[in-house]
């Protein structure tokens, strides 16, 4: 039998479909940790199912939180604002206040915020940097 488990990212395997790192004396990594060989090929190829279900799901809701955020900047061009740059800075004027100058309000905070992939800063960052009069 071929193994392709590692010791070494098992926890980084653990924390990628759970979310959070698991002690090392408890739960899998313990578990995993005093298996044999083939037991351990066992664990890891149920977590590595488990990751891809996982990416998929994430996947999935980006895709949601992308449509929706669209759906969010047609409508508000349909309500006046014209264009899709005038749209974003009302949407995020709208969800952080017009002071996208005070600290928690970073292109990528808006990205997190709204759950949308993270080049959307390319859109944000102008708009953020003008508030800011730079």
């Amino acid at each position: 039998m071929k193994f392709t488990f590692d010791d070494t990212v098992f926890s980084d395997l653990c924390k990628d479909v759970y979310g959070t790192r698991a002690p090392a004396r408890s739960g899998h990594l313990s578990h995993f940790y005093n298996e044999t060989p083939e037991n351990k090929q066992k664990i890891w190829d149920d977590l590595c199912d488990q990751l891809d279900d996982v990416m998929a799901e994430e996947a999935a809701r980006e895709k949601e939180a992308i449509a929706i955020f669209e759906t969010r900047v047609q409508d508000t061009i349909e309500i006046g604002a014209g264009n899709r740059e005038t749209a974003l800075r009302w949407i995020l004027e709208g969800e952080f206040g017009k002071d996208l100058g005070h600290w928690t309000m970073q292109p990528g905070y808006a990205c997190y915020t709204f759950g949308i992939p993270y080049s959307y800063e390319n859109e944000f960052e102008p708009i953020v940097r003008e508030a800011n009069g730079n």
